[in-house]
């Protein structure tokens, strides 16, 4: 029984076949990054400032006061438009993202270290 195989597929083998052969033959052009870890990129230190402020105790605290805060609001806010209401679980919503970061890692539960 022989298979039939269209032109394209034939196309994509052929180049899936040719990149894997590049990448046994030649393995310092597959993995070039591998050598010291690479640079640093320029977003890198204003994403990691933002982790520590995000993580922090003080972050925390206003998260902690923050749930409070909207859940009393929905709680006890009476007559509130939709809109209002929204606007509050969305704020809730990032508090919780917040302290539940900040509860992590005071409990010592950290990201994957690279």
């Amino acid at each position: 029984m022989r298979a039939s195989f269209s032109s394209g597929l034939r196309a994509r083998l052929a180049a899936g076949v040719a990149a894997v052969s590049v990448s046994v033959v030649l393995p310092g052009v597959a993995f070039a990054a591998t050598g010291g870890g690479g640079g640093s990129y320029p977003w890198s230190t204003f994403l990691t400032n933002l982790k520590n402020d995000l993580t922090g105790p003080t972050a925390g605290a206003i998260a902690l006061i923050a749930m409070f805060a909207f859940g009393f609001q929905l709680l006890w806010g009476g007559e509130m438009s939709d809109f209002t209401r929204r606007v509050i679980m969305v704020g809730m919503i990032i508090s919780l993202v917040v302290g539940g970061a900040s509860a992590l890692s005071a409990m010592g539960i950290t990201g994957a270290v690279v």
